[in-house]
């Protein structure tokens, strides 16, 4: 069984906020929540926070992430008010590649362990993953940036 390219069904629209923000929270402790420590041009948690939601339910390009909170509740409480534009989501992805990455691999891992895992593999919560899952999450992540990186190109034609 693979994890689907929309993890909202697995898991839901609030289930995927609630993991992209613990996902966050894991990344940078001290942070406290997607929207402390902002600044005035750029608000690094909750960007990160938008791009692992947003990349773990299927919707890679800039473009539509940047207009995706006027059609899903689940976005705007992600954005909290900052409308990022697709210029700065594009800069942000670029800069903050290793950290989407890990943010993006652990929320991927934890729908697995919550679908799958408890399952098949009997998973606890916290314990490692099995090495060919968390190849095979390592390789959907590195797909997904893929993705996001075409659909800009594509979006520039």
């Amino acid at each position: 069984m693979e994890l689907p390219t929309d993890l909202r069904l697995w898991v839901g629209d609030w289930g995927l906020v609630t993991m992209a923000l613990d996902s966050v929270q894991a990344e940078w402790p001290e942070a406290g929540g997607a929207q402390a420590g902002c600044s005035d041009h750029l608000c690094k948690p909750m960007m990160l926070t938008l791009l692992t939601y947003c990349y773990a339910a299927g919707i890679y390009a800039s473009e539509d992430i940047e207009l995706a909170p006027a059609h899903s509740p689940q976005i705007r409480y992600i954005c909290a008010g900052q409308h990022p534009e697709a210029d700065t989501i594009r800069q942000f992805r670029r800069a903050n590649r290793a950290q989407i990455e890990r943010s993006l691999a652990r929320v991927l891992g934890e729908a697995w362990r919550r679908t799958i895992g408890e399952t098949e593999w009997a998973s606890e919560p916290g314990r490692p993953l099995e090495a060919p899952v968390r190849g095979s999450i390592q390789q959907l992540v590195g797909h997904k940036l893929q993705l996001a990186v075409l659909m800009d190109t594509a979006g520039d034609d």
